[in-house]
């Protein structure tokens, strides 16, 4: 599908690659399931969903439904994750906890890793640039 879009661009265009690729990818950012990936949990019920996690925080998303999370957590509202063995629990700063469990006990650490590095990547963007960067800017 990206391909024949690129290509769709390009020839309507008369675009280059490069800019057919960015015109891609600006329109591509728009969409609400950009850069939300997305795991097979279940809660107590054994209810099938989706745990998607994207730049702006974690979000459970009920039946075949990816794009209105039920309940949406941001980073900021988030205190901690952990689990044991194939069950999730998370934390929120108003103390109120959130369980799931995964479906498969191998996705634990890939889900635990991209949380904490999407999460380190969202407090990275919220620290203030240094001052050699400030004066690099100006």
């Amino acid at each position: 599908m990206c391909d024949k879009f690129l290509h769709r661009i390009f020839t309507l265009t008369s675009k280059f690659r490069e800019d057919a690729e960015m015109e891609y990818l600006r329109v591509a950012q728009d969409l609400e399931m950009y850069g939300i990936l997305y795991y097979p949990i279940c809660n107590k019920k054994d209810t099938d969903l989706h745990l998607g996690i994207s730049a702006q925080g974690l979000g459970i998303y009920k039946g075949s439904n990816r794009i209105t999370p039920r309940p949406f957590f941001s980073w900021s509202e988030i205190k901690n994750i952990t689990f044991k063995n194939k069950k999730f629990h998370m934390k929120t700063v108003d103390k109120s906890g959130v369980s799931f469990r995964a479906k498969e006990r191998t996705m634990n650490p890939s889900i635990l890793d991209l949380c904490i590095g999407t999460h380190n990547l969202y407090l990275r963007r919220r620290q203030p640039d240094t001052l050699e960067v400030f004066c690099f800017i100006a």
